[in-house]
């Protein structure tokens, strides 16, 4: 049943007298919206009569036994119509947390940077924010906003030890990189005294809660600067999207339309990489498969700044869902690492690629078309053969053991089909490439 927030705001007395205690935290727990429309409404936030929530169990890409939440279009409106205003005071941001905590949030900022992430900074002000205002219970300006937030996560912070060794590798390394982030924030919050409870440290459930809260609903603005906008985070992934964020000069909150919407419609916004739905899962804890095109999986240690020039870059190294195509920069970036035993060549192929010279570059990519496509089917062929050790892995598991195995699974067999399609053209390709040769000599 779609609910509406309210347009007129509550007193702050009926607000107020309905306010619980303590939030609980723990896994299972279920979301409670009772009071998001009175707080909205008496902290100035302002929903169009066309905005609305909606509970969806469709959007995780596994059985959600905890419901989800998202806006929706409860009447047509039209491009550019505000659906949600967010007053500045309400927002969550890491530079009004930076001032409020003042030298005290020093050292874990150091701390961070020491151990090579001061670029999460603004994610672990959040974070430690979340744990403040937990601390103070019902006295929380943001008590009801946080009481309705999720208690189930399926991210890989979250994942337990048997789920993790589910994910083929790429999937993998995000997700680790994840966890370390974690184990990070939680030394850098032992070198400051900033929490009022012994306790808060030393509860996982609630440390988990609070990380996973800040990165499935905070978007960042620049580098020092991440936001969590409570009302306007209750928009689901979509690619692409049907809504836009902006800010007014008094850093107000309004969320527009992009186009045209009806009656029903999902309002959805864009959580970046339209192509790398691993970080999806990894990161939001959910599975798209509706974009065009996956990252191909290809991994460099440290490329160089001439790989990445070449096309080293995961938003287009993709392989096409619908018919195992391969995008260009797939061949090059794999090209130009065979051809480091012909440095000549490769540095010829580089300027050509750089200068815009297609006719030396073509026939250096015809040239060495058959050894490209036999070293990208090793590629594949192996993650399809990591993929089929992981679906005998998870196959007769019992799921309502590791609630996050559907979603893993949901991944892998969409990449399985995608890295099908682009074996059968890859041995289509060098086969008519052996053939080609072969009636040349």
């Amino acid at each position: 049943m779609t609910s509406s927030i309210p347009k007129a705001s509550s007193s702050r007395q009926q607000y107020l007298t309905q306010r619980q205690s303590a939030i609980s935290v723990v896994e299972g727990t279920e979301r409670d919206l009772s009071l998001l429309g009175d707080w909205a409404a008496h902290f100035g936030i302002v929903g169009s009569e066309g905005f609305g929530l909606e509970p969806t169990f469709a959007s995780y890409g596994h059985n959600n036994d905890n419901q989800n939440w998202a806006a929706q279009a409860i009447q047509a409106m039209p491009k550019d119509h505000a659906v949600i205003q967010v007053p500045a005071h309400i927002i969550l941001s890491s530079v009004v947390v930076r001032q409020e905590l003042g030298d005290s949030i020093k050292p874990a900022l150091q701390y961070l940077e020491n151990k090579g992430i001061g670029h999460q900074r603004g994610q672990f002000l959040l974070f430690c924010k979340m744990l403040l205002e937990y601390e103070k219970e019902d006295q929380s300006y943001w008590y009801a906003w946080m009481n309705s937030l999720p208690r189930n996560f399926y991210t890989a912070v979250s994942m337990d030890d048997f789920e993790i060794s589910c994910l083929p590798p790429f999937l993998y390394s995000l997700s680790m990189m994840d966890r370390i982030h974690f184990s990070v924030f939680l030394e850098a919050l032992q070198t400051v005294n900033i929490l009022q409870k012994d306790e808060t440290l030393q509860d996982i459930d609630l440390l988990k809660w609070a990380f996973n809260c800040v990165y499935t609903r905070c978007w960042g603005l620049d580098e020092d600067r991440c936001d969590i906008v409570p009302m306007a985070d209750m928009f689901d992934h979509a690619w692409p999207s049907n809504i836009v964020v902006e800010y007014d000069d008094n850093q107000n909150c309004v969320v527009r339309l992009k186009e045209d919407v009806q009656a029903g419609q999902p309002l959805r916004m864009s959580y970046g990489m339209p192509t790398n739905p691993a970080r999806l899962v990894a990161t939001f804890g959910f599975f798209d498969e509706s974009p065009p095109a996956t990252y191909c999986k290809i991994l460099a240690r440290n490329p160089s700044k001439k790989l990445v020039d070449v096309g080293y870059d995961t938003a287009r190294m993709v392989f096409y869902t619908a018919d195992g195509g391969i995008s260009e920069e797939c061949f090059d970036v794999v090209l130009y690492n065979l051809l480091e035993k012909l440095p000549n060549v490769q540095e010829t192929f580089y300027q050509a690629h750089m200068s815009g010279d297609q006719g030396t570059k073509v026939e250096i990519q015809r040239q060495y078309l058959l050894e490209t496509c036999t070293s990208l089917k090793l590629h594949v062929d192996g993650v399809l053969r990591e993929l089929e050790l992981l679906r005998t892995r998870i196959d007769g598991q019992d799921m309502s053991l590791h609630p996050r195995l559907p979603m893993i699974r949901r991944h892998n067999e969409c990449v399985w089909d995608t890295f099908t399609k682009v074996k059968g053209r890859l041995d289509t390709m060098i086969r008519n490439e052996t053939e080609r040769r072969r009636n040349e000599q």
